[in-house]
């Protein structure tokens, strides 16, 4: 028996977990995230051409992780349960309390640092108008 371990399920199955805990609880508090990213500076020295070449590329690179990533979990999630396992979830309200923590925590963590607050501000920002 495992008593608590934090990893997603990909990692769990891919890494034989299924062998020892036949229960696991799926949070979805979190997501990985991959990005692309180059120095400003030099890209903005490329001829604006290239600099359109590298943004589609860049696009469709992330498109296509994206969709990958999304298939990899569904595959994990069919395998730990073809093998035996089951995947629980948190109640909704339960849920809700957890993530709520987790943002008053966040937020306590990042405002000890105006620099990161500010970034934080800023990408908050984003994401609320990008909504």
């Amino acid at each position: 028996m495992i008593d608590a371990m934090l990893a997603g399920i990909p990692v769990l199955d891919a890494f034989g977990y299924g062998d020892l805990a036949r229960h696991v609880t799926e949070l979805h508090f979190a997501q990985i995230v991959s990005v692309c990213v180059v120095n400003e500076p030099w890209f903005q020295s490329l001829p604006k051409d290239l600099g359109q070449i590298l943004r589609e590329e860049g696009r469709r690179a992330e498109e296509a992780v994206l969709g990958w990533g999304i298939d990899n979990i569904d595959r994990a999630n069919r395998a730990w349960r073809d093998k035996g396992g089951e995947i629980h979830t948190l109640p909704e309200a339960e849920h809700r309390r957890m993530m709520e923590q987790f943002r008053e925590s966040a937020i306590g963590i990042l405002n000890r640092d105006a620099t990161t607050a500010a970034e934080y501000q800023r990408l908050f920002a984003v994401a609320r108008d990008a909504r």
